[in-house]
């Protein structure tokens, strides 16, 4: 099963947030799939499957929670697609995640875990997770890595990821667009998700014509 994830702990994002995400996966996503809320406040995401957020924390450090391999709900093998909230699908996610999670075999012909991790690349740091996609149960030691002084000591999720799995691999060049750092003034052709991060988000730009097509 391929599951679709995003997080949102905390009040900085709104249930629109939430809903208009879930709109654009279905549109961009023409595979079986469940979509999930992450959150500590499943009573606000109304009509959205949930589950638990396992570090309930008001900030990007929450998605460390995705790769316990605790998290409820999902099977052990699944196929989990993470979304930030502030992002745009622009583009097929089916094309994005082909061929990215081959089942791997060893000696004795018994399937073994895909730990490949694939991930955005930042325009300052190694790794973006805005976007990622890997195999439940595979990533466990991000997970246990995470404690309160790494929030003292990294300025986010994604530099413990890059200390942890610096062997994560990024998407193609231009499927996975910033918003500021491309100067995305129009809808893009061949990118599949376009990233607001910083600032400024959607809700910013209310006059961006292919924005208020998209975020919908």
């Amino acid at each position: 099963m391929l599951n679709v994830l995003c997080v949102r702990t905390g009040q900085k994002y709104s249930p629109e947030y939430v809903y208009k995400l879930q709109s654009m996966v279905t549109r961009h996503l023409k595979q079986e799939h469940k979509f999930y809320c992450v959150t500590e406040n499943p009573s606000q995401v109304h009509g959205v499957s949930t589950i638990a957020a396992p570090l309930q924390i008001a900030d990007s450090w929450a998605k460390i929670g995705l790769f316990t391999s605790e998290l409820t709900k999902v099977e052990f093998g699944d196929k989990m697609l993470f979304l930030d909230l502030d992002v745009i699908i622009t583009g097929s996610l089916d094309n994005l995640i082909a061929g990215k999670m081959h089942p791997k075999y060893g000696e004795d012909g018994i399937r073994q875990k895909n730990r490949d991790l694939w991930i955005a690349k930042d325009w300052d740091d190694p790794f973006n997770s805005s976007v990622m996609y890997w195999e439940h149960g595979s990533q466990g030691r991000i997970y246990t890595a995470f404690d309160s002084l790494v929030i003292g000591r990294l300025r986010g999720d994604q530099n413990l990821i890059a200390e942890v799995a610096p062997d994560a691999r990024t998407f193609k060049e231009g499927e996975v667009l910033s918003y500021k750092f491309d100067k995305v003034n129009s809808k893009p052709d061949k990118a599949k998700v376009v990233l607001f991060h910083g600032k400024p988000k959607m809700t910013d730009l209310p006059d961006v014509q292919w924005i208020n097509e998209e975020w919908i």
